[in-house]
Order: structure tokens, then C-alpha cells, then sequence
């Protein structure tokens, strides 16, 4: 298995915050864009709500993202894994030896979703507020 590195603050190497920028960069600078188009369709049909409409493009997706863990667990109905259950037990070794091998310096917590079809996902904004997921049809299929 490949190992990716993690780009974190703490990372030294030029080329890497070099790109996190630029991708950083072309991230807002389309967020801009599509915003002023936005916003002058708005102004341009003398919409009432220019401004109020404005402010909730921009902050929308920060707070968007920002809740993106809680909105995903609560979504899918998630539940911390029981470390007593076996097959939440099977889950959580495979967790922690990925986290082992990750180099990241939090260990996401593990939730469980009542959802039959078989699925995955991690989410979260920044490290510390990652969580990892699965459901309920994962452990059925036998695929943990």
C-alpha cells in the first residue's frame, strides 16, 4: 500500500506548502467568482436581498465545513462504536493500525451507522475534528 504524506502545518517542505497554497488559492478565487456572478444576477434583476443573500454565500460553506463531522453523523445516524461489540472490535483494530502507520497525530473516533448498505467514510475539516464511519451493511457483507 502506498503511503501518501499528510500535509499538516508542521510540514517543512517548500513544494508542499507551495501547492496547499496554490490549491488554497484556486479553491477562493472560484468561491469569489461564482459569487460575484451570483451576486450581480441578484443586483442586476434589482433582487431585494442582494446583501442578505451575499452574506449567507459566504458564510454557508465556512459553516458548512466547519460542522461537516456532526452534519455527516447526524445524517447517517451514527453512533460511537461499542469497543465490547466484536465486529465494532474489528473496525476499530483496523482503524488503529492504519492510524499507526497514517503518521497523523490524532486518532479519529469511530462511528457506526444502522444503514444496510455497505459503506465508509471519513470526514471532518481539519484533523482533530476527523471522524471515521461505517455502516452496518459493512459488517453484514463481511468486509471488515
Amino acid at each position: 500500500m502506498a503511503r501518501h504524506p499528510v500535509l499538516g502545518p508542521d510540514d517543512v517542505s517548500k513544494a508542499s506548502h507551495r501547492s496547499l497554497f496554490w490549491a488554497w488559492t484556486k479553491t477562493i478565487i472560484g468561491y469569489l467568482v461564482m459569487g460575484s456572478l451570483v451576486f450581480g444576477a441578484l443586483w442586476a434583476f434589482n433582487f431585494q436581498y442582494t446583501v442578505g443573500f451575499g452574506l449567507l454565500w459566504c458564510l454557508l460553506p465556512v459553516v458548512m465545513w466547519w460542522f461537516s463531522a456532526k452534519i455527516a453523523l447526524a445524517v447517517t445516524k451514527s453512533v460511537p462504536a461499542d469497543p465490547a461489540n466484536p465486529e465494532h472490535q474489528r473496525l476499530l483494530t483496523i482503524v488503529d493500525r492504519v492510524f499507526a502507520k497514517s503518521g497523523l497525530k490524532f486518532k479519529p473516533p469511530v462511528y457506526i451507522s444502522d444503514n444496510p448498505l455497505p459503506n465508509a467514510f471519513a470526514t471532518g475539516p481539519i484533523h482533530r475534528k476527523a471522524v471515521v464511519a461505517a455502516t452496518k451493511g459493512l459488517f453484514n457483507c463481511g468486509m471488515t
